[in-house]
C-alpha cells in the first residue's frame, strides 16, 4: 500500500536543473558579501562548504549547520552574517526564476497522490533553507500545494545519495521506507532511496537498475492514479 510520494524538485517538480542556473546563482549570491569577501574567494568557498555538507553524516548537525562551520571561518566572517543568505533568498534569489521553466504534469501528478491519501513530500536535495526552497516552488508554479515535509537544510541532517536521508524523511512522515516513492530524473541521487526498500520511479528513459518504475510525468500520473499504488 502507497502511504508517501517523494518528489524530486530540480529537474522533477521543475523542468529547470538548478545545475543550468548555477553561473548566475553564484553570481548573485556573492554580490551581498562583497563588502567583505573578495567574488573569486566567496565562490570557490561556497562550492567547497556545499560539497563538505553533502559530505558530511554527523548526525547530530543538520546540513545547514555543516554547511556554516565549514564555510564562515574560512572566508574570515562570523556566523551572524549567515542573515546575508536569509535576506538574499528572500528578495534577489527570486530574480532566476525567470530562467526557470515549469514541469507540465506535476501539478497533476501531486493532486493525484494527495487525492489517495498519501503523504506528498518535496525530497530535494537539502542543501538550501526552506525559503529558497519555497521559491523555487513558487517557479514551478507549486506555492500554494500543502507538503507534508519540504527537505530543507535546517531540517535534515543528511543529503542525497546517502541512504540515511531516505531514511530520515521515512521517520519524519512517520510511514515504512516499502510504504513510499521515490520520484526524481536523477538515477545517482533519487534511485538511491530503492536500497532502503523504497520504489522508485525514474522521470526519464529506463530501464535501471534501481527503478522499478519509469517513464513521463504522464505516466507517473497513471501510475498513481492505479487502485492499490
Amino acid at each position: 500500500m502507497l502511504s508517501a510520494v517523494l518528489f524530486d524538485l530540480d529537474g522533477t517538480l521543475l523542468a529547470t536543473d538548478f545545475d543550468e542556473l548555477m553561473p548566475s546563482y553564484l553570481q548573485l549570491v556573492s554580490e551581498p558579501f562583497a563588502p567583505w569577501v573578495e567574488r573569486e574567494t566567496f565562490i570557490k568557498q561556497l562550492l567547497a562548504s556545499i560539497q563538505k555538507a553533502m559530505e558530511c553524516r554527523d548526525p547530530t548537525i543538520t546540513v545547514l549547520e555543516a554547511f556554516s562551520r565549514d564555510f564562515f571561518p574560512k572566508v574570515g566572517l562570523d556566523r551572524r552574517y549567515l542573515r546575508l543568505f536569509y535576506d538574499f533568498y528572500q528578495s534577489q534569489f527570486k530574480m532566476l526564476g525567470k530562467n526557470a521553466r515549469r514541469r507540465e504534469g506535476s501539478r497533476e501528478a501531486l493532486q493525484i497522490a494527495l487525492a489517495k491519501g498519501c503523504k506528498v513530500v518535496v525530497a530535494t536535495n537539502p542543501l538550501f533553507p526552506e525559503v529558497a526552497i519555497r521559491e523555487r516552488l513558487a517557479w514551478a508554479g507549486l506555492q500554494d500545494v500543502s507538503f507534508d515535509l519540504i527537505t530543507s537544510g535546517e531540517k535534515m541532517h543528511f543529503c542525497k545519495p546517502y541512504i540515511e536521508y531516505y531514511g530520515e524523511i521515512a521517520d519524519l512522515i512517520g510511514c515504512a521506507p516499502g510504504e513510499c516513492l521515490m520520484v526524481g530524473n536523477d538515477p545517482v541521487y533519487d534511485l538511491a532511496a530503492r536500497k532502503i526498500g523504497m520504489k522508485t520511479f525514474l522521470l526519464g528513459d529506463g530501464p535501471h537498475e534501481l527503478a522499478d518504475y519509469w517513464g513521463d510525468m504522464g505516466e507517473l500520473c497513471r501510475l498513481l492514479g492505479k487502485s492499490g499504488a
